[in-house]
């Protein structure tokens, strides 16, 4: 699975380079992107009906932890793609990790790192839902094999 993001003209700082904190809303994107995925595998959605991950599979996965290594500078109009891959899984947390790449080239411009708990609808820590990991995990390997 691959996003793709654009470097918007908000997204740099002065000296014309991407500001470090757009990197997290890349990759944020690319979190969302996977969930509403898992959301529409699961649920099939009326068009214009939007559910939370929270609705179909009674968790939310809020970030208890982000971090983010530059590798190369950005600039306003480049095509970047997010590639998110599960790093690690527990019963309660998973991390995800992301390279973060220019779509002209290929060039690696950045590795991220998300952890996410899972809490239930009041905000208690619970487990994940061992169907939500099996259809994140199968849209990632989906994508991942159709992609060069």
């Amino acid at each position: 699975m691959k996003v793709e993001v654009k470097v918007r003209s908000y997204d740099f700082d002065p000296l014309g380079v991407t500001h470090f904190l757009s990197y997290f809303r890349f990759i944020s994107e690319a979190f969302e992107e996977l969930m509403e995925a898992a959301v529409r595998r699961k649920a099939m959605p009326k068009p214009g009906v939007r559910l939370k991950a929270v609705e179909v599979f009674g968790v939310s996965l809020p970030i208890t932890k982000a971090e983010c290594r530059y590798l190369a500078p950005t600039r306003f109009g480049e095509l970047l793609e997010v590639k998110p891959e599960l790093e690690e899984l527990q019963p309660s947390h998973l991390t995800i990790k992301y390279k973060i790449s220019r779509k002209s080239n290929g060039q690696l411009v950045a590795e991220a790192r998300t952890r996410h708990v899972a809490v239930d609808k009041s905000w208690r820590r619970a487990e994940i839902p061992g169907e939500l990991v099996e259809i994140v995990e199968n849209l990632l390997e989906d994508r991942a094999e159709g992609e060069t």
